[in-house]
């Protein structure tokens, strides 16, 4: 080629990126992939991700998908929470129009379909392996999937919330083992970067003063072996791969520790990269994307028309007039109503500019002011009004609400402790106003996790003298029960079930108290937990509490089908395990207890009451 040619050609190759890195006309031609991977990254902020600018990030495979593909340079979650923003992702919706709006909604508005369950009916095999409870196959992201995994079984964590994404990349490759040839839509979800943040070794030493990071360089490494093993499972054929978070986290930024509370680029900008065929190399789009865009997109490259009359809310970021297409992103978070009776919050970004509705509204030049420390709504009245109305008009024509996340004190248990705030007729408190609150309640309740009930006691008994709700009382029950405190704390839970009987977490708590010693009373224990079971039948610590509870009152059968049946849930549940072969070893069953303990030594080998008790076996 003469230098001219080349030159000519460069020229042209300039051009085209520049195009794409506008949202111009970047798809490229050629069949469409055969197969679909899609990787959803738990609590993962762009700006922890090396391709998105961090030093030293641990994010090798991720920087090398985005270097052979596609990155969103400003990609948006559309709720700074898990089910939500995966609604999003897998329906193209708004959670207006999706009708999900909050962890543990459990039903869709009518009519959605999820990508899932479009590909499924054009023959596709469809399967998923997700690494936290919130996307457990009870909530309406798990629709259309033939093969759905969801069994968290890590002994580092044995109720059963979450797993670790090596487990996850596992199981997502034993469910290929059922395609039977098939074209494949494969969705992965990592949790570990939600907190609590404790990589595994080595992340564990090497990110030792940043854990947060280190869960965000295990689950690189998980994608690693991932790509791998799904290359060789589907025999090298042509594969799409779609890597996108769900939302980020605040790490302390505006006085919020995690995510769900606010509406800060922390908690919504996310990263989003697209690799395979018909996806060019080494393009950033700047205009901005949101987690809508991803299913118009994805099924525009694997040459499948979304349904008629879908009425997606995003846009193909790949189509060739998606740079005259732009369209605003919009935001929303209502934890702080329904965990907290405060307002509620709803954003917009256009281009480079923010406006969050709140009782305060806000605006921010996100080019001059990427730390949204300057709230530019006081001087801009006109623009403000003019985004807040935008945000009304989607608002107007949102779908029926029929979530229910209160009704699932599993969520509760990760974290998104509710305060159950009292709804009066008046203006609701904006969340700005009231962030410290929040931040002193969730600093109560993840030392209440962490097994620490006497430096959370004081901190709820603080706030129990400015604050009179529901949320209260079930915490200062919970530190007041650790304590051993058991009359104090039925007392709290009384005051709980006076003014919210279906509290999330209620009758568990009631359990705890119940089967306790020194007085256990395994008749009222039987009677709480099978009510939490109507609210939370797949949870495995309130199976073993049940099993307990028939144990005292000389049920040995029930007591070993209820174990049995929590260790089925999650075979790493070290409780439900001790107790089934204690039972075993009392009825003299000794080979089967012994079977038991050695399985349980194979999820944890760490455990010494385990290795214990079958060392002290006769025979």
């Amino acid at each position: 080629m003469s230098s001219r040619a080349r030159s000519g050609a460069v020229a042209v190759l300039i051009l085209f990126v520049a195009a794409c890195s506008r949202g111009g006309p970047a798809r490229l031609s050629g069949p469409p992939a055969r197969h679909l991977l899609l990787v959803t990254l738990d609590t993962t902020r762009a700006d922890r991700i090396g391709c998105y600018g961090r030093a030293a990030a641990g994010t090798s495979w991720i920087d090398a998908l985005a270097a052979r593909g596609l990155r969103a340079g400003r990609a948006y979650a559309q709720a700074p929470l898990t089910l939500p923003s995966h609604t999003a992702i897998m329906t193209g919706l708004l959670p207006v129009h999706s009708g999900v709006h909050m962890n543990g909604d459990t039903s869709l508005s009518p009519g959605v379909r999820t990508l899932a369950e479009i590909l499924s009916e054009r023959g596709w095999f469809t399967a998923a392996a997700v690494g936290g409870y919130p996307l457990s196959r009870r909530f309406p992201v798990s629709r259309g999937f033939a093969e759905y995994d969801d069994q968290m079984a890590d002994p580092r964590n044995p109720e059963g919330l979450e797993r670790d994404a090596g487990q996850v990349v596992a199981a997502a490759l034993r469910v290929l083992e059922h395609r039977g040839g098939r074209q494949t839509f494969l969705w992965v979800h990592l949790f570990d970067p939600h907190d609590p943040y404790a990589p595994l070794s080595p992340w564990k030493e090497r990110y030792a003063s940043d854990p947060y990071q280190g869960e965000i360089a295990r689950v690189d490494a998980a994608l690693a072996e991932l790509e791998a093993g799904v290359s060789r499972a589907l025999g090298g054929e042509p594969l799409l791969i779609a890597v996108t978070g769900d939302h980020g986290e605040a790490l302390g930024e505006h006085g919020e520790e995690t995510h769900g509370y606010f509406l800060y680029e922390a908690t919504v900008r996310i990263p989003m990269i697209l690799a395979g065929a018909r996806v060019p190399a080494g393009v950033v789009l700047e205009d901005p994307a949101q987690t809508t865009d991803l299913l118009p997109t994805l099924l525009a490259l694997l040459d499948q028309p979304a349904p008629a009359g879908s009425g997606l809310d995003g846009r193909d970021l790949l189509a060739p007039d998606a740079a005259a297409g732009a369209q605003p992103v919009f935001l929303e978070t209502e934890l702080p109503l329904r965990n907290y009776g405060w307002s509620p919050l709803h954003g917009i970004v256009e281009d480079t500019t923010k406006a969050i509705e709140a009782p305060v509204g806000e605006l921010y030049d996100l080019a001059a002011d990427p730390a949204e420390a300057r709230n530019l709504a006081p001087a801009q009245p006109s623009r403000f009004s003019g985004l807040r109305d935008e945000i009304a008009a989607v608002r107007a024509g949102a779908g029926e609400h029929i979530g229910g996340a209160t009704a699932d004190p599993m969520i509760a248990s990760l974290g998104y402790a509710s305060s159950g705030g009292p709804r009066s007729g008046g203006p609701l408190a904006d969340p700005k106003d009231r962030v410290e609150t929040y931040r002193r309640f969730q600093q109560a309740a993840m030392l209440l996790s962490a097994g620490r009930p006497a430096e959370a006691l004081p901190i709820l008994d603080a706030l129990a003298a400015q604050e009179n709700t529901p949320g209260l009382h079930f915490r200062r029950a919970t530190a007041l029960r650790m304590l051993g405190r058991l009359p104090e704390a039925s007392l709290e839970l009384d005051a709980v079930a006076a003014s919210q009987p279906d509290f999330p977490g209620l009758h568990m708590e009631r359990t705890r108290i119940a089967i306790a010693p020194p007085n256990p009373d395994p008749r009222l224990a039987l009677s709480e937990v099978e009510k939490h079971l109507a609210q939370a039948p797949r949870d495995a610590g309130a199976l073993m509490f049940r099993g307990a509870a028939k144990e005292m009152l000389g049920d040995a059968l029930g007591a070993e089908s209820d174990y049995r049946s929590a260790l089925a849930l999650n075979p790493a549940f070290g409780g439900a395990a001790l107790r089934l072969a204690a039972l075993l070893v009392r009825a003299g069953r000794i080979p089967e207890a012994r079977v038991v303990l050695q399985d349980r030594l194979a999820q944890d080998p760490s455990d010494t009451l385990a290795s214990g008790l079958l060392g002290s076996l006769p025979g």
